[in-house]
């Protein structure tokens, strides 16, 4: 009995030893050795640019068959040596990156699933058959820079309907966001797409998509008039950096000096401006900063979101202050994690005269007027 005892109080703590390793070594970004360098990658098909801009290598292995048209801010391998072990290290060694991610302990496990609007977070995130989306879905880091999301899937993912969005919020790297797909990926027209995706088959993006990521596929890679952009994955952990103009980089209106006038005491300025030019204008963060705090503190400025890309930046006056200080706005796009900037000169204590004084000032002048013909007139 006391035997038995021992034997069964050691299998319980063997399997608890087990479903703790399980927890630490689930959801670990894997290498992708000499497909690091890659932003577009197919294996025994051809690889169809359009009109894309790819940034980062572009290869094919296993078949010489890129059709270019596209841009491409790296270098081309087509079927070259390079690709060659790009595409073991990716796909189809038994120790490549996909088989990596394929043989992670699932955090969670569903069968085929639509996704709407939703917020996930880091794991293992297992579907046993298909992943569609279809609405924003959101991958929270919890502020944790290293934490990885993997999305473990049976057969295809397809994001149905123009404008379907991943973002990240919260720390989320798109470097530690993978998509290991057991058939086919196809990304609809004008979707916002994060991570690498490794397809054991085919890959196909619509017109006006943009992947911060990679496109790392077994068989054919189709691209039309899209963004690949792996310059966000360089390296594991990413970072914010200035924005790549014409790389969906949000661009700002400028923005003229202003003025808050000593009168009325306590005034304010209302400054409009658009942001244009990001994949995401509504969900983009927005931020203003002063060179001199102590007339301009960060409190004393707010900024309120219109209709898609359009913001009002208010600026209240410090009473009994005046000075000169450079408004800086700071746009980042929560996706690439970029930012772009623009500055204004703010003066404070300019005297203006208010409505009312400029009505005296006239009234003024007309009396004296006034006064000049009557002289004139009883001279006459």
């Amino acid at each position: 009995m006391i035997m038995r005892n021992l034997v069964r109080g050691l299998g319980v703590g063997f399997a608890a030893i087990l479903c703790v390793a399980s927890a630490t070594f689930a959801q670990t970004a894997p290498s992708l050795g000499a497909a690091q360098s890659f932003a577009v990658l197919s294996g025994t098909a051809s690889l169809t640019e359009g009109t894309s801009v790819m940034n980062g290598d572009v290869g094919t292995s296993g078949v010489a068959g890129i059709v270019p048209g596209g841009t491409v801010n790296g270098t081309v391998h087509d079927n070259d040596a390079l690709a060659d072990q790009a595409q073991l290290d990716a796909i189809t060694a038994p120790g490549s990156a996909l088989n990596n991610l394929l043989g992670q302990v699932c955090s969670d496990s569903a069968g085929a699933t639509i996704i709407g609007v939703a917020t996930i977070g880091p794991g293992v995130h297992c579907y046993t058959s298909s992943l569609g989306l279809t609405g924003t879905l959101t991958l929270d880091g919890g502020n944790d820079p290293d934490a990885v999301f993997i999305f473990k899937i049976g057969t295809s993912l397809d994001t149905t309907g123009a404008g379907t969005r991943v973002l990240l919020i919260r720390g989320a790297q798109a470097c530690n966001v993978f998509w290991a797909v057991g058939s086919s990926a196809t990304l609809d027209t004008s979707s916002t797409f994060v991570g690498n995706i490794l397809s054991t088959l085919d890959i196909s993006v619509a017109a006006t998509s943009h992947l911060y990521g990679r496109a790392l596929a077994g068989r054919a890679i189709t691209l039309t008039s899209d963004i690949v952009d792996a310059t966000v994955c360089a390296a594991v952990g990413g970072g914010v950096g200035a924005c790549v103009a014409g790389v969906g980089a949000p661009i700002i209106t400028t923005i003229p000096s202003q003025v808050i006038p000593v009168l009325p005491v306590g005034g304010s300025v209302a400054v409009g401006f658009t942001i244009s030019g990001a994949i995401i204008t509504d969900a983009l963060m927005v931020s203003a900063t002063s060179s001199d705090t102590t007339l301009v503190p960060a409190s004393a400025m707010v900024i309120t979101k219109g209709v898609g890309g359009a913001r009002v930046l208010t600026i209240f006056g410090a009473d009994g202050r005046a000075g000169e200080t450079t408004i800086t706005v700071t746009v980042t796009d929560p996706v690439s994690l970029c930012q772009t900037t623009t500055t204004f000169l703010l003066t404070i204590g300019t005297a203006v005269p208010t409505l009312p004084q400029w009505a005296m000032i006239v009234l003024t002048v007309l009396l004296a007027l006034a006064g000049f013909v009557a002289m004139r007139r009883r001279v006459t």
